[in-house]
């Protein structure tokens, strides 16, 4: 597994972390993955059953992972007044959009 560098993608006027993880097996499918929890991206690596998830997916074909809004490498949350959701929302979209990807399926 290979993990590409550290990337930014512009989300209105906050920085979202994000970076490829590409698999030995080089399918062709583009898999984002959403983390459900509130864990910072560069640590899923360390824990032995997130590493085995991650392995699967980016054996599949490219995987972008990325911290949310308030989290780790991104941009801290300044907007209370829209719910987080949306703008999580809007980070996926950043992601998708600055990641390049065409018809991704969207994991969380």
């Amino acid at each position: 597994m290979l993990w590409g560098e550290i990337e930014y993608a512009k989300a209105g006027e906050h920085h979202i972390a994000y970076r490829e993880v590409v698999g030995d097996d080089g399918g062709d499918q583009e898999i984002v993955m959403v983390n459900a929890a509130n864990f910072p991206m560069d640590s899923l690596p360390q824990d032995p059953i997130a590493h085995r998830l991650l392995e699967g997916l980016a054996g599949l074909g490219r995987l972008v992972v990325f911290d949310r809004r308030g989290i780790a490498l991104s941009d801290p949350v300044t907007d209370w007044e829209t719910p987080l959701w949306a703008q999580w929302a809007e980070d996926l979209a950043a992601v998708v959009t600055a990641s390049g990807c065409e018809r991704p399926t969207v994991f969380s």
